[in-house]
């Protein structure tokens, strides 16, 4: 099935301006929390109001909070980027040279979606502390030595393979090479600030400094932007041989097969469910106790199966769909992003807590009575019993999840929002969408 992605470029430039802003916003709340805790609590948290528990969800340095979950789907919306890519240069395999680049953008979204999960799980920090494999166990800076190989191996393939490309797309090229070497100077300035760190005269009382940790995060998120930028434009060098300006609509024209692309995403459904077992059951990845403020590696599962089908629904609702109500989708999409980042930044936890004991029921209720309305309103507009199905798993699953607090929960978002994705992917490769007034839909 043929497919077309239309986005005025000006909208391309809007949406680009609001990561850029959203980047700057978690930014300053990251030195406006570091400034409260450090200099007004003293290091102290039991002291302060309720207000260092808001302060905190802004903080990227901090794990399991709001911004590391907005850091983390950045990462993980330019993997969807680059798998686009993928789907583009599908079109023209009948050169053995076009099916190596083809595989190449697969490569790309593959080393992004793991950023987007190290993010969330610190997986790099569990790795970097598991002294069997650490080459420097007696350094905090030992996983830096454990993976600088790999991580130079994976920047030079990725300069190596946009050089490739930069005939067609210099500009393209020049985005992804300055992304990459923003991503190398992390690694250095890690390495760096642990050094100063063991240097110092009075090490224990060492503080880190907030200019160290702002160049770090701005680092991460504006490397991602940059990778954001240069995969859509490469997406768009892909699809046409006509060069972007701001003026010129941004076109993405790809295939799907109906029976690939279902089976591709069912299998890496399992795939990734397989691993969230697998992670969060690992003994040697369980290092809580050595470390303090690690990433819970169930959170990211759910909060990327709900983001995707965040995206599909947005898909849909700017389109002229077989749903008498399109609204639907916009509701589902925001409903979608908002349990993304409620599992994401750990939020849900906060639910089975004493400190939130007397708001379990109005989250659950509340929760509850969205998931239900809206699965009535699916169910209702759908006629195939197979997606009515769908709709009553997916609505049975969350509400389940909501009212049980071990990580199991997270399980169960997960599967439910991957039955949903599932059924709109074959909805969007079956039912043909006609063009509207919101935007011109595929072919």
């Amino acid at each position: 099935m043929k497919m077309n992605l239309y986005l005025k470029s000006r909208q391309l430039i809007n949406f680009i301006k609001g990561i850029v802003f959203l980047n700057i916003f978690f930014l300053v709340g990251t030195f406006i929390f570091n400034n409260y805790y450090f200099n007004i609590l003293n290091s102290t948290w039991q002291d302060g109001s309720q207000i260092k528990y808001i302060l905190l969800e802004f903080c990227l340095a901090r794990e399991n909070v709001l911004a590391t979950w907005y850091s983390s789907m950045v990462f993980f919306s330019v993997g969807i980027i680059f798998f686009i890519c993928y789907l583009i240069k599908q079109k023209d395999l009948s050169k053995k040279y076009n099916n190596i680049l083809s595989f190449g953008w697969l490569v790309f979204s593959g080393i992004f979606v793991l950023l987007s999960l190290d993010e969330m799980a610190s997986l790099h920090e569990r790795l970097g502390n598991i002294t069997d494999i650490n080459p420097l166990p007696d350094l905090a800076s030992g996983w830096v030595a454990l993976l600088g190989i790999p991580i130079a191996l994976v920047a030079g393939f990725m300069i190596w393979f946009c050089l490739l490309q930069v005939k067609r797309a210099p500009v393209a090229a020049f985005f992804t090479i300055a992304g990459v070497l923003v991503f190398l100077s992390i690694p250095v300035q890690e390495y760096y600030e642990m050094h100063s760190w063991q240097t110092a005269n009075n090490s224990e009382s060492w503080k880190r400094p907030v200019g160290f940790l702002l160049l770090e995060e701005g680092s991460e998120l504006f490397g991602a932007t940059l990778m954001m930028v240069s995969g859509l434009l490469f997406a768009y060098n892909l699809s046409t041989d006509k060069k972007f300006t701001l003026g010129s609509s941004f076109v993405l024209k790809f295939q799907l097969d109906k029976r690939n692309i279902l089976f591709q995403y069912a299998a890496g459904s399992v795939v990734l469910f397989l691993l969230m077992v697998t992670i969060v059951n690992n003994d040697l990845l369980n290092i809580e106790g050595e470390i303090s403020d690690l990433g819970k590696r169930e959170n990211w599962f759910p909060a990327v199966s709900a983001f995707l089908c965040s995206l599909l629904c947005l898909y849909l609702y700017f389109k002229d769909s077989f749903f008498n109500s399109p609204k639907i989708f916009l509701y589902l999409s925001a409903f979608s992003l908002l349990i993304s980042a409620f599992y994401g930044s750990d939020l849900y936890n906060y639910m089975y807590s004493p400190f939130s004991s007397n708001y379990k029921i109005f989250i659950f209720a509340f929760l509850s009575f969205i998931t239900l309305g809206l699965a009535i309103k699916m169910f209702i507009s759908m006629k195939d019993r197979y997606d009515r199905t769908a709709i009553l798993l997916w609505a049975f699953l969350l509400i389940l999840a909501f009212g049980i607090g071990t990580w199991f929960a997270a399980a169960l978002v997960f599967m439910g929002f991957a039955f949903l994705s599932l059924l709109l992917i074959y909805r969007i490769t079956t039912v043909p969408v006609v063009s509207g007034s919101r935007v011109v839909g595929s072919h």
